[in-house]
Protein backbone atom coordinates (compact mmCIF):
# COMPACT_ATOMS: atom_id res chain seq x y z
CA UNK A 1 0.00 0.00 0.00
CA UNK A 2 2.80 2.38 0.90
CA UNK A 3 4.53 1.34 -2.48
CA UNK A 4 1.25 2.55 -4.22
CA UNK A 5 0.80 5.49 -2.50
CA UNK A 6 4.64 6.96 -3.12
CA UNK A 7 3.77 5.93 -6.65
CA UNK A 8 1.06 8.24 -6.86
CA UNK A 9 2.64 10.98 -5.14
CA UNK A 10 5.45 10.67 -7.89
CA UNK A 11 2.64 10.70 -10.56
CA UNK A 12 0.94 13.54 -8.93
CA UNK A 13 4.28 15.71 -8.68
CA UNK A 14 5.48 14.92 -12.52
CA UNK A 15 1.81 16.34 -14.12
CA UNK A 16 2.03 19.17 -11.26
CA UNK A 17 5.46 19.90 -13.08
CA UNK A 18 4.06 20.79 -16.35
CA UNK A 19 2.38 24.05 -16.91
CA UNK A 20 -0.61 23.47 -18.56
CA UNK A 21 0.76 24.56 -22.10
CA UNK A 22 2.59 21.44 -21.64
CA UNK A 23 -0.49 19.19 -20.69
CA UNK A 24 -1.98 20.91 -23.89
CA UNK A 25 0.63 19.72 -25.69
CA UNK A 26 1.13 16.65 -24.72
CA UNK A 27 -3.25 15.84 -24.99
CA UNK A 28 -2.91 16.92 -28.57
CA UNK A 29 0.05 14.48 -29.66
CA UNK A 30 -1.58 12.41 -32.51
CA UNK A 31 -1.84 9.01 -31.07
CA UNK A 32 -1.27 7.82 -34.75
CA UNK A 33 2.46 9.05 -34.41
CA UNK A 34 2.96 7.53 -31.19
CA UNK A 35 5.73 4.81 -31.38
CA UNK A 36 6.04 4.95 -35.04
CA UNK A 37 10.10 4.83 -34.81
CA UNK A 38 10.97 1.54 -32.79
CA UNK A 39 14.58 2.69 -30.63
CA UNK A 40 17.54 0.51 -30.91
CA UNK A 41 20.30 0.71 -27.92
CA UNK A 42 23.61 -1.16 -27.94
CA UNK A 43 24.89 -1.28 -24.48
CA UNK A 44 22.62 1.44 -23.31
CA UNK A 45 24.09 4.03 -25.97
CA UNK A 46 21.92 4.91 -28.94
CA UNK A 47 22.71 2.32 -32.31
CA UNK A 48 20.15 2.92 -34.89
CA UNK A 49 16.28 3.50 -35.46
CA UNK A 50 13.96 1.30 -37.38
CA UNK A 51 11.26 3.55 -39.50
CA UNK A 52 9.20 1.85 -41.86
CA UNK A 53 11.26 -0.91 -42.13
CA UNK A 54 14.65 1.09 -43.06
CA UNK A 55 17.53 1.31 -40.49
CA UNK A 56 18.91 4.53 -39.67
CA UNK A 57 22.19 4.81 -38.24
CA UNK A 58 23.16 7.13 -35.34
CA UNK A 59 26.02 9.92 -36.60
CA UNK A 60 26.23 11.64 -33.62
CA UNK A 61 24.20 14.97 -32.53
CA UNK A 62 23.11 17.85 -34.53
CA UNK A 63 26.04 19.92 -33.26
CA UNK A 64 27.98 18.22 -36.32
CA UNK A 65 25.29 18.70 -39.02
CA UNK A 66 22.86 21.05 -38.12
CA UNK A 67 19.77 19.18 -39.97
CA UNK A 68 17.34 20.49 -37.12
CA UNK A 69 18.31 24.11 -37.45
CA UNK A 70 19.30 27.09 -40.25
CA UNK A 71 21.64 29.74 -39.76
CA UNK A 72 20.24 33.70 -39.97
CA UNK A 73 22.26 36.56 -41.42
CA UNK A 74 22.15 37.60 -37.92
CA UNK A 75 23.96 34.44 -36.65
CA UNK A 76 21.01 32.94 -35.20
CA UNK A 77 19.76 29.21 -35.16
CA UNK A 78 16.22 28.91 -36.13
CA UNK A 79 14.28 25.65 -36.12
CA UNK A 80 12.50 24.60 -39.43
CA UNK A 81 8.97 25.07 -39.11
CA UNK A 82 7.45 22.43 -41.36
CA UNK A 83 9.28 19.45 -40.82
CA UNK A 84 7.11 16.55 -40.17
CA UNK A 85 6.93 14.70 -36.65
CA UNK A 86 7.57 11.37 -37.80
CA UNK A 87 6.89 9.50 -34.48
CA UNK A 88 6.46 10.67 -30.78
CA UNK A 89 8.12 8.08 -28.05
CA UNK A 90 7.05 7.75 -24.16
CA UNK A 91 3.98 7.96 -21.68
CA UNK A 92 1.93 10.79 -23.14
CA UNK A 93 1.16 12.45 -19.82
CA UNK A 94 4.19 11.74 -17.82
CA UNK A 95 7.98 11.55 -18.07
CA UNK A 96 10.23 12.82 -21.31
CA UNK A 97 8.55 12.65 -24.54
CA UNK A 98 11.01 12.17 -27.41
CA UNK A 99 9.85 13.99 -30.72
CA UNK A 100 11.35 12.34 -33.96
CA UNK A 101 11.17 14.66 -37.22
CA UNK A 102 12.29 15.01 -40.65
CA UNK A 103 11.66 17.11 -43.75
CA UNK A 104 9.63 14.37 -45.38
CA UNK A 105 7.57 11.57 -43.78
CA UNK A 106 7.81 8.64 -46.75
CA UNK A 107 12.06 7.26 -47.20
CA UNK A 108 14.13 10.99 -45.69
CA UNK A 109 17.28 10.92 -45.31
CA UNK A 110 17.85 12.10 -42.11
CA UNK A 111 15.76 11.87 -39.01
CA UNK A 112 16.68 13.63 -35.58
CA UNK A 113 15.58 13.66 -32.27
CA UNK A 114 14.49 16.67 -31.40
CA UNK A 115 15.20 16.63 -27.28
CA UNK A 116 18.15 14.98 -27.38
CA UNK A 117 19.78 16.84 -30.54
CA UNK A 118 20.53 13.28 -31.99
CA UNK A 119 20.33 13.16 -35.64
CA UNK A 120 20.46 9.16 -38.06
CA UNK A 121 21.28 8.59 -41.10
CA UNK A 122 19.63 6.22 -43.52
CA UNK A 123 21.45 3.21 -43.78
CA UNK A 124 22.10 3.69 -47.69
CA UNK A 125 23.96 6.58 -46.71
CA UNK A 126 27.31 7.23 -46.10
CA UNK A 127 28.21 11.11 -45.73
CA UNK A 128 31.88 9.84 -45.76
CA UNK A 129 31.65 9.32 -49.53
CA UNK A 130 28.88 11.72 -50.34
CA UNK A 131 29.91 15.08 -51.86
CA UNK A 132 29.82 17.89 -50.27
CA UNK A 133 29.50 22.10 -51.76
CA UNK A 134 31.76 24.58 -49.95
CA UNK A 135 30.04 27.64 -49.46
CA UNK A 136 30.77 30.44 -51.26
CA UNK A 137 32.01 29.01 -54.28
CA UNK A 138 30.56 26.82 -56.81
CA UNK A 139 33.39 23.66 -56.28
CA UNK A 140 32.51 20.37 -54.61
CA UNK A 141 34.68 17.75 -52.81
CA UNK A 142 34.07 14.07 -51.29
CA UNK A 143 33.60 14.76 -47.36
CA UNK A 144 36.97 12.29 -47.03
CA UNK A 145 38.82 14.14 -49.11
CA UNK A 146 38.83 17.13 -47.06
CA UNK A 147 40.74 15.27 -44.40
CA UNK A 148 44.49 14.22 -44.22
CA UNK A 149 45.53 12.74 -40.66
CA UNK A 150 44.83 13.01 -37.68
CA UNK A 151 47.08 14.81 -36.01
CA UNK A 152 48.08 15.51 -31.99
CA UNK A 153 50.32 17.94 -29.70
CA UNK A 154 48.69 20.97 -31.84
CA UNK A 155 47.75 24.06 -29.78
CA UNK A 156 44.56 24.73 -31.77
CA UNK A 157 42.57 27.72 -32.04
CA UNK A 158 40.21 28.80 -34.63
CA UNK A 159 41.05 31.39 -37.19
CA UNK A 160 38.46 31.15 -39.62
CA UNK A 161 35.32 28.40 -40.50
CA UNK A 162 34.29 26.62 -43.56
CA UNK A 163 30.62 25.53 -44.31
CA UNK A 164 29.61 23.11 -46.42
CA UNK A 165 26.54 21.03 -47.62
CA UNK A 166 26.07 17.45 -49.04
CA UNK A 167 25.25 18.10 -52.66
CA UNK A 168 22.60 15.12 -52.35
CA UNK A 169 20.29 17.12 -49.92
CA UNK A 170 21.67 20.70 -48.75
CA UNK A 171 20.19 19.99 -44.84
CA UNK A 172 23.26 17.70 -43.83
CA UNK A 173 25.71 21.10 -43.36
CA UNK A 174 28.31 22.04 -41.25
CA UNK A 175 30.92 24.51 -40.30
CA UNK A 176 34.76 23.38 -40.46
CA UNK A 177 37.07 25.28 -38.13
CA UNK A 178 40.49 25.81 -39.88
CA UNK A 179 43.70 27.39 -38.10
CA UNK A 180 46.62 27.40 -39.69
CA UNK A 181 49.82 26.16 -37.49
CA UNK A 182 53.56 26.20 -38.70
CA UNK A 183 53.31 26.56 -42.25
CA UNK A 184 49.86 23.63 -41.89
CA UNK A 185 46.36 24.04 -41.88
CA UNK A 186 44.20 21.89 -39.31
CA UNK A 187 40.75 21.59 -38.93
CA UNK A 188 38.61 20.43 -36.49
CA UNK A 189 34.52 19.45 -36.83
CA UNK A 190 32.03 20.84 -34.33
CA UNK A 191 31.30 18.69 -31.38
CA UNK A 192 34.84 16.79 -31.84
CA UNK A 193 38.79 17.12 -30.00
CA UNK A 194 39.64 15.55 -32.98
CA UNK A 195 42.49 17.51 -35.32
CA UNK A 196 42.64 16.82 -39.03
CA UNK A 197 45.41 18.23 -41.33
CA UNK A 198 43.65 19.82 -44.46
CA UNK A 199 44.68 17.60 -47.27
CA UNK A 200 46.28 19.14 -50.45
CA UNK A 201 43.09 18.75 -52.63
CA UNK A 202 40.94 21.02 -49.86
CA UNK A 203 43.62 23.49 -49.47
CA UNK A 204 43.90 24.11 -53.54
CA UNK A 205 40.52 25.24 -53.81
CA UNK A 206 40.16 27.59 -50.70
CA UNK A 207 43.02 29.34 -52.23
CA UNK A 208 41.88 29.21 -56.08
CA UNK A 209 38.52 30.51 -54.68
CA UNK A 210 39.93 33.13 -52.42
CA UNK A 211 39.11 31.60 -49.00
CA UNK A 212 42.59 31.77 -47.92
CA UNK A 213 45.47 32.89 -48.65
CA UNK A 214 48.09 30.05 -50.39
Amino acid sequence: MAKKSVILMLVLAALLSFTSCGLDYRYSLDENRHNQIDVVLEEDQPSHLIYQDSNYVFAGTTSLFRVDTYKTDDGYYLSYEDDVMLSWNGYRYIWYIDEYYSYASNNPLFIYNSRLHQVYFREDYDYATDVFMIENCNTEIVWNHIFHSKTSNIDFAPQMEICVYSKQCSRIKTTLEMAFIEDQWYLCVPNSQEIWSASDEFIKILSENGLIIP
